[in-house]
């Protein structure tokens, strides 16, 4: 009888043992794995007093478990959103794929990059806020006066605004242009549209960055940036600019006063829209 040779990457041995191995190996994995993330979300769970609290963590951490482990799991089907109304008056769509339209960007019109931001009014923005930070772990940034409150979950220095007033209501989406270029050719053509832009484009302070504001047919305004602000989330600081005033450029109250890093002043009030 011949002698079985080692194969390059181990011993010659029944196929059937080897799968079955394997899949063992791959379930004991999957059940530390899982039971490591649940004991954490456990954890996590008892941290929260209220019954919102706790069935609002329940949604993030169920989504996070899904991320994680999904790929481990027998069956990945893909994950419909979750839709959570956490306020009143305020749905949020969790989700963890989502198509893009077409390959490639369009290259007529103004052609944002892509949606980059939203502003959120709230008679309940510090609840709102609260959500956003100790559910979904963003991280504040900036605030104007209390009163307008800077959060982002990436490296730009805000994805969402939420706005502390006694309305319920978008303030403005932002879209982000290819360069700081674009603005007077997204200018120009909103002119030959019948579309005035009501202010700016400018350099904010909260963010930096150059924005000029409009509003739609439907009457939403739209703001067209370049220029965010970098934000380090490990050294809750942004990265230092040449145009910043204040170094480092970490997290600050900015007055009503100073939308503006220019310093320039429009007939159209930005936070009275």
């Amino acid at each position: 009888m011949p002698e079985m040779q080692p194969s390059i990457l181990g011993f010659h041995g029944s196929d059937a043992t080897t799968d079955a191995e394997q899949s063992r190996d791959k379930r004991d994995y999957t059940d530390k794995m899982l039971l490591a993330a649940l004991q954490q979300a456990q954890v996590t769970v008892r941290s929260y007093d209220t019954k919102a609290q706790i069935v609002g963590v329940g949604y993030i951490l169920a989504l996070n478990l899904v991320l994680r482990f999904g790929d481990l799991l027998p069956t990945h089907a893909p994950l419909a959103p979750m839709e959570t109304t956490y306020l009143p008056g305020i749905t949020l769509q969790l989700y963890t794929d989502i198509d893009a339209p077409a390959p490639g960007f369009k290259r007529t019109g103004v052609s944002p990059l892509r949606l980059g931001q939203v502003a959120v009014i709230s008679p309940e923005g510090p609840k709102l806020k609260a959500f956003f930070m100790d559910f979904l772990g963003f991280w504040f940034t900036d605030t104007i006066a209390g009163i307008s409150n800077f959060i982002t979950c990436n490296r730009e220095h805000h994805v969402v605004n939420v706005v502390s007033m006694p309305d319920n209501r978008i303030h403005h989406i932002a879209f982000q242009l290819k360069g700081n270029a674009s603005h007077a050719m997204a200018c120009d053509l909103l002119a030959e549209r019948g579309l005035p832009v009501k202010w700016g484009p400018t350099r904010h302070t909260a963010g930096h960055n150059i924005a000029g504001y409009h509003y739609d047919p439907d009457q939403v305004l739209i703001e067209l940036y370049t220029d965010m602000d970098v934000f380090i989330p490990e050294l809750n600081m942004c990265e230092a600019r040449p145009w910043h005033g204040h170094y480092p450029m970490t997290p600050r109250e900015w007055k009503l006063t100073e939308l503006a890093a220019w310093e320039t002043e429009y007939a159209f009030s930005l936070a009275q829209a």
